[in-house]
């Protein structure tokens, strides 16, 4: 948990430090799109012809997470990372981070067309929203932040649509189960893509934002109770990077 809520946070400080210079930039870019050719390649692989023997046995094992998958439709494909979700999220990265190459001089059309391909086909294979969001918001983000307007407009709006998820928290957690069947309509691979009752736990959390006791001049002891019930319970539950964060500190 804390390497999630804080930890990485520095590389914010460290990463400006060891690369100061935009060829500098521009090496650490093609070296990471270069890194990851494989895990994209893998998840791909993953995707279409299933899991390996030593992989089905770690999911088996209890010691990841991600045990959770082989209750569900199908299993997510993680390549060499820890889940489904850091692969999406990743390669969702990578895919723009591309582009950005490109614009930094630091790779030719076919080549920085093949890695979008790569990474975007990657991406979408996972059937993990985050990545699709990611890359999504990312490739707009280009175009946006270029200018300063856009770039303030963009803040704005993300902030205005957080405090209405936080405002409107009740109405959703209140119509989720009606959505999710309008969506899924029925237990194919469209239902894991689209399935939103997935969201449950992070709306619990931006309601608890509204709890006046969850805002303490040191922080309250966030309750992360996982997928047993004491999270209807706690009034300092959280399920999401943000509310965490502000509860704690």
């Amino acid at each position: 948990d804390g390497a999630q809520v804080g930890a990485f946070v520095f590389l914010l400080y460290v990463v400006p430090k060891h690369f100061r210079t935009e060829r500098e930039y521009r090496k650490l870019l093609g070296f990471a799109l270069l890194v990851f050719v494989p895990v994209a390649f893998y998840g791909i692989y993953q995707q279409m012809f299933g899991f390996a023997g030593f992989e089905m046995k770690y999911l088996s094992s209890g010691l990841t997470i991600e045990s959770r998958q082989l209750a569900d439709v199908s299993i997510r494909p993680f390549s060499t990372l820890n889940a489904a979700t850091s692969l999406s999220a990743v390669c969702a990265t990578l895919a723009v981070c591309g582009l950005v190459w490109r614009r930094m001089g630091g790779g030719g059309r076919v080549t920085v067309a093949a890695l979008f391909l790569l990474y975007s086909s990657a991406t979408v294979l996972t059937y993990t929203r985050v990545g699709w969001l990611a890359m999504v918001v990312s490739i707009i983000g280009f175009f946006i932040f270029r200018f300063r307007a856009s770039t303030v407009a963009f803040y704005l709006c993300g902030v205005a649509a957080f405090l209405t998820m936080v405002f409107a928290a009740d109405f959703v957690i209140d119509n989720l189960h009606d959505w999710d069947n309008k969506l899924t309509k029925g237990a194919g691979r469209e239902s894991q893509a689209f399935r939103v009752t997935t969201l449950y736990d992070r709306f619990l959390g931006f309601k608890n934002m509204r709890n006046p006791d969850n805002w303490q001049p040191f922080g309250v002891s966030v309750s992360k109770g996982g997928y047993s019930t004491n999270r209807y319970e706690s009034a300092s539950f959280s399920h999401d990077f943000v509310s965490t964060f502000l509860f704690t500190w």
